[in-house]
């Protein structure tokens, strides 16, 4: 949006003398950081500061009548939205809104045109005096927009990244869940394909076996599916899910590692636990690498004291709260949240990445992760998100 731009092509002359305004009044104005208008009730400039001028001036306009005292703000703004700026129809309304007494401000942040790197923090503020009017302030926080950008853009590209590192981890898992169906489908194929090949054939015998490998290649389609979204770039999907069901869905995906690692897991869950909305594939992801931390702890611990613990309960008042406990050599002293930080590792080949990534996602849920030794070995690293409100809200 460029409304000094906009200012020079819809300006029209007042039909009575602006409002001057004295030398310290200008003094003020012109103190003021950014681009500054005061407008009366019906949208026409009455004061600005030199900024709002010069800015005018840098975007091409040569008379400063155009849009200067006298200019009509609010007939700019409609004249904007006419020529599809989608920006100035938030502003008109906001404006409107503040100009008819029906707010007493109004905000927006806003790009300075459509391939403009440059961002401005729109804030329109009601006059308290009895014509009424508005006071518009345009703010360059270009600066601090361009380091969010940059901030969420490394934040989706570190989350990636962990989805690709995860694979890994998930590749034996996906060879265990996926050998078991193709497995079923290769002897329920040949067990229907005998039944057809006898005289006289028993298709009735035939049916429900071929029912059985529709059903197992669904399941191996999940299985697929549930890699996919791991590896690929997305939004967070998030949905409201048990407790439980991301426990089973992490226990199942890391039966064939602790199997083959000798591990015995437990589970410990409260009966009735409330829903959680969380992206299911994000929070396995995370649940998975605190485990695995935990099984790569133990190994150089007897076999017979392998012993991973995945929990989960109730953390009152409003919150479901995992824990995964090792019995390991538990945390260095000292280390507390360090362990957290990018390429902290005390593994030999290890990123250092892992944990922030979790962290990352936990937090991006509105959660909590923290990590404390247990009372008698190993660690704790708990995970602590609220419950689904919308259920509650919707009851």
């Amino acid at each position: 949006m460029n409304l000094p731009h906009e200012l020079e092509a819809a300006w029209t002359r007042p039909s009575g003398t602006p409002v001057p305004s004295s030398l310290a009044t200008q003094e003020v104005l012109d103190s003021i950081a950014g681009l500054l208008v005061v407008v009366s009730a019906n949208g026409t400039i009455v004061m600005h500061n030199d900024r709002w001028i010069e800015q005018g001036q840098i975007n091409g306009v040569t008379d400063v009548r155009l849009i200067g005292v006298g200019a009509n703000y609010l007939a700019a703004t409609k004249q904007a939205v006419e020529s599809g700026d989608e920006d100035a129809k938030r502003v008109l309304r906001g404006l409107k809104a503040v100009l008819e007494g029906k707010a007493a401000s109004f905000w927006m942040e806003y790009r300075w045109g459509k391939s403009s790197e440059r961002w401005f923090d729109l804030r329109v503020e009601r006059l308290r005096r009895p014509g009424g009017g508005a006071v518009i302030h345009h703010l360059d926080v270009s600066a601090r927009k361009t380091a969010e950008l940059r901030a969420l853009k490394s934040h989706a590209e570190l989350a990636h990244l962990a989805r690709v590192a995860t694979i890994g981890t998930l590749t034996a898992s996906l060879f265990h869940e996926l050998r078991q169906p193709l497995t079923a489908i290769c002897a329920n194929s040949l067990a229907a394909r005998r039944l057809l090949e006898m005289e006289p054939p028993e298709p009735a015998q035939a049916a429900p076996i071929l029912t059985d490998i529709a059903a197992e290649v669904r399941r191996a389609n999940d299985v697929m599916q549930s890699l996919w979204r791991m590896l690929r770039r997305g939004p967070v999907n998030a949905v409201p899910i048990s407790p439980h069901e991301l426990l089973e869905d992490v226990r199942r995906l890391l039966s064939n590692d602790l199997l083959i690692r000798n591990v015995d897991l437990d589970c410990e869950a409260d009966p009735d636990l409330p829903r959680v909305r969380v992206d299911r594939v994000q929070l396995t992801q995370v649940l998975i690498c605190l485990a695995v931390n935990g099984i790569e702890a133990m190994e150089t611990l007897r076999a017979d004291a392998l012993r991973l613990v995945l929990g989960v309960r109730n953390d009152p008042p409003d919150g479901v709260l995992f824990e995964v406990r090792d019995f390991g050599p538990g945390i260095p002293t000292g280390s507390g949240d360090d362990v957290f930080d990018p390429f902290v590792t005390t593994k030999s080949n290890g990123t250092g990445l892992g944990l922030t990534i979790a962290r990352s996602i936990v937090e991006n849920h509105g959660g909590e992760i923290w990590a404390e030794n247990g009372s008698q070995a190993g660690a704790r690293f708990l995970v602590r998100l609220p419950v689904d409100s919308t259920r509650s809200e919707e009851r």
